[in-house]
């Protein structure tokens, strides 16, 4: 009896495997290691097409400060709607990096600071600012930070994820793997 062993390791999946009818094994496991990579790709497109949707919601706020004043009730949606997509951005940028091969990625600054050395988002700062603009909004309401947060949005954050759904349609168009 003949036992063997094989360990594949690739964009950061680590496939070990051990038994006896070798040719049996690797034709199962690599299916299982093509299905792997295929969800991996799969993953940051479908969470791409979820960013889209909550920024298309962003949009529409956004454009809305530009004819009137928003309620507060209003101003609240915005930052809402901020809120949803910056959480997807993030695990956008999280999913694709990891899809190329990034790992040990945790949180939302560490996906930034890697998106951004890794030209995938322009403005670090501003990103940076997304993640303590939506930390600050969403653990306490303060009327003034409201007001705050609201122009960040609309004149700061808006743009950056505008250039990021730009970036990804690109990205995602090319099938990029």
């Amino acid at each position: 009896m003949i036992i063997w062993l094989f360990t594949l390791k690739f964009d950061g999946i680590t496939l070990s495997f051990k038994g006896r009818s070798k040719f049996e094994k690797i034709k199962h496991h690599t299916r299982s290691f093509k299905m792997s990579i295929q969800n991996q790709d799969l993953r940051w497109k479908q969470r791409f097409n979820n960013y889209l949707k909550a920024f298309q919601t962003l949009i529409e706020a956004v454009e809305l400060t530009k004819i009137r004043q928003l309620s507060k009730l209003e101003q609240q949606g915005l930052i809402q709607g901020f809120e949803f997509t910056h959480e997807l951005a993030w695990n956008v940028l999280k999913d694709y990096l990891e899809h190329k091969g990034f790992v040990d990625l945790i949180g939302s600054r560490d996906a930034t600071r890697l998106a951004f050395k890794n030209n995938l988002i322009e403005n670090g700062d501003a990103w940076m600012a997304m993640i303590k603009a939506r930390n600050q909004t969403s653990h306490t309401y303060n009327p003034e930070l409201a007001d705050e947060v609201a122009e960040d949005i609309s004149h700061s954050f808006y743009p950056e994820f505008e250039k990021m759904a730009r970036k990804f349609t690109q990205l995602y168009e090319q099938n990029d793997a």
